[in-house]
């Protein structure tokens, strides 16, 4: 069937309809498996096929085959939240040529009009200011941070505390229960301190918007992922970034 024209799924449907259930997954292993052509690993084996028709197949695999190389990546996605009704702003083709961002949620359940945001335009607008963004965030995100110097200090005495503790209990002046408890307090309060993490910081390198220029979709997509938490979009084209716990507009 396939050497006719049909491809995977097609063949699924067929032998589904004559009683036997077979996915396509494994209709395709079947069909372009060197092995059912006689070869198991360099290995001569029996051949339900002949190497000349196996060759015929893989030149035409690509005909048969999923298109998911050929959806478009939308470089946002997932990340636009609607400043009106907070749903996720979803992607769309206008016209096979503008990508845009829309939000249908509101406008179906009665709570504002359409909402679109332009991909191109987002895109450059973010780009245009995102060492801008980069700098405000780092001095928010080191201003939030805890004193390196005052949390050693503090975890310092700590220890110390949990030291005497120790050496107290050895002496008999407090029981095992009062010196279980306080040391258990003591380790918690320690290890608390310990994880707290450094400020993140964004660190972009010089040319980063001509190496940005040069990735692919699918690169341009986890470029932004990696960096931003989310964008809330408005209706007047004012937006705002989310970055953890710190946001910009």
């Amino acid at each position: 069937m396939y050497d006719s024209g049909k491809g995977p799924n097609a063949i699924r449907k067929y032998l589904s309809s004559v009683g036997h259930d077979m996915h396509s997954r494994s209709i395709r292993e079947l069909i372009f498996s060197p092995v059912y052509a006689g070869d198991d690993n360099g290995r001569p084996c029996p051949a339900y096929f002949s190497k000349e028709e196996y060759q015929r197949r893989l030149a035409t695999r690509k005909i048969h085959e999923p298109r998911n190389d050929r959806r478009e990546t939308y470089i946002f996605s997932g990340l636009i939240k609607c400043g009106v009704c907070g749903a996720t702003m979803h992607a769309q083709k206008a016209n096979g040529k503008y990508l845009n961002y829309i939000c249908t949620t509101g406008k179906q359940k009665f709570l504002h009009p359409g909402l679109c945001a332009s991909e191109k335009w987002l895109e450059s607008t973010l780009l245009s200011r995102l060492q801008d963004f980069a700098d405000e965030y780092n001095f928010a995100s080191a201003s939030a941070a805890p004193d390196e110097a005052e949390r050693e200090k503090e975890i310092a005495t700590l220890k110390g505390k949990l030291k005497r503790i120790g050496v107290r209990y050895e002496d008999g002046d407090i029981s095992t229960e009062e010196y279980r408890a306080k040391r258990d307090d003591l380790k918690s309060k320690i290890a608390a301190l310990e994880v707290i993490p450094s400020a993140k910081q964004i660190i972009l390198p010089d040319g980063f918007s001509e190496t940005y220029a040069q990735l692919g979709r699918d690169g341009k997509q986890r470029f932004w992922r990696s960096l931003i938490t989310s964008i809330t979009f408005y209706p007047d084209r004012k937006y705002n970034i989310q970055v953890g716990d710190i946001f910009w507009r």
